[in-house]
C-alpha cells in the first residue's frame, strides 16, 4: 500500500515526496512517508485533509535536523501512516484528497 500511494503522490503536480521513492526499494523503508505540496504548509495540507476525514500530522516530529537538511524548516512536512487496518480504497481516498488540495494551489 505504501508504494501504492507513494506512486500515486508522485503523480500529483506540486507534491513532493522525502525518502525513498523507487519501486524497486520498497523493502528498504517504512510505511510511513513524508511530502509536502508547494504553496501551502503542512499545516494548511494536515488541516484541509482533515477536513474531509483523513488524519495525518505535520510539523519536524522532533525531527529538527532531517527537516533542516531537506529544507523544509520551519514549516516541516505532512506524515501520513499506513497501518496494518489500512484499506486499499483509504489509499485512494487520500491520493483524490491530496490532489484536491493540491489543485486549489
Amino acid at each position: 500500500l505504501v508504494g501504492r500511494l507513494i506512486a500515486g503522490l508522485l503523480t500529483i503536480d506540486g507534491v513532493s515526496v522525502y525518502g525513498i521513492t523507487d519501486p524497486q526499494r520498497m523493502s528498504e523503508r517504512v510505511p510511513t512517508l513524508a511530502f509536502n505540496i508547494a504553496g501551502l504548509s503542512s499545516r494548511e495540507v494536515a488541516e484541509r485533509l482533515a477536513a474531509v476525514g483523513i488524519y495525518c500530522w505535520h510539523g519536524d516530529y522532533y525531527a529538527v535536523d532531517i527537516c533542516r537538511v531537506l529544507g523544509q524548516q520551519p514549516a516541516g512536512m505532512v506524515r501520513l501512516g499506513i497501518m496494518h487496518t489500512t484499506t486499499a480504497e483509504e489509499i485512494e481516498q487520500t491520493l483524490s484528497a491530496v490532489q484536491a488540495i493540491a489543485a486549489t494551489v
